[in-house]
């Protein structure tokens, strides 16, 4: 931890404590804010993993592994959910074709590249990028959503964009080229 990652790291969080916390100008919290938080946490624990992982595998192969396990994992909780009539599935086609859409860029693309980033940047710098979904839902759901944006949310997210900046500045300014992997170079 070099003097502007700690410093990228304590404006990136405070920028995500504004943005998250600050609701109606005044420090809140939620339980499903405390779930993000879990998911966070959980999510910087893979990530060392993940490190350690495509050293020795093919990115590719460590995404579609770990998304076959976590699916697998997964299917006993959604269905003990349903048992207990907690969860209501969608009668039309569209909620069906946004879900399978979400599957395919949530968790293959993204997590493809998600871990080829991790792999080439190393844990602590993909880590920072972690403080950007916050910001980036935030504008997504002002365009797409028409939700307002309030000036704390502004300043959270210039805070933000500092952090992943000023963490990141020295590593991206000295990162190699990035070489393509076994399997990517097309067929001859």
């Amino acid at each position: 931890m070099t003097p502007p990652k700690l410093i990228g790291v304590a404006l990136g969080l405070l920028g995500v404590l504004i943005i998250v916390g600050m609701g109606g100008n005044r420090l809140s919290a939620s339980v499903g804010d405390f779930y993000l938080l879990g998911a966070m946490l959980t999510l910087s624990i893979s990530i060392l993993f993940v490190r350690s992982l495509t050293k020795t595998m093919p990115t590719y192969t460590v995404t579609i592994i770990s998304t076959w396990i976590g699916t697998t994992l997964m299917a006993p909780a959604a269905g003990v959910e349903g048992m207990l009539h907690q969860s209501h599935l969608a009668t039309g086609v569209f909620p069906w074709v946004l879900l399978a859409l979400a599957g395919v860029v949530a968790q293959g693309l993204a997590g493809f590249w998600w871990n080829r980033g991790v792999a080439v940047i190393g844990a602590g710098a993909a880590a920072m990028f972690m403080n950007l979904p916050p910001f980036i839902a935030l504008i997504a759901g002002h365009f797409i959503l028409r939700d307002a944006i309030t000036a704390s949310q502004v300043v959270g997210g210039l805070l933000v964009l500092s952090g992943v900046f000023v963490a990141n500045a020295q590593a991206l300014r000295k990162a190699p080229p990035i070489p393509l992997q076994e399997g990517f170079e097309g067929s001859a």
